[in-house]
């Protein structure tokens, strides 16, 4: 049973740890500014350190 496990999880590409987490925060940020529920005070704040 451990063996098919193994050799299924095998199979699957390896994608880098830091390219899931910056993916998933990227999506998580766009959902909440699509929706209206981030402040614009924090749109201003990444706007200012995205520009340096």
């Amino acid at each position: 049973m451990l063996d098919f496990a193994r050799s299924r999880a095998e199979a699957l590409p390896r994608i880098p740890v830091q390219w899931l987490v910056s993916a998933g925060t990227l999506t998580s940020f766009a959902w909440l500014l699509l929706t209206d529920r981030i402040h614009p005070f924090f749109v201003y704040v990444l706007q200012l350190y995205l520009t340096f």
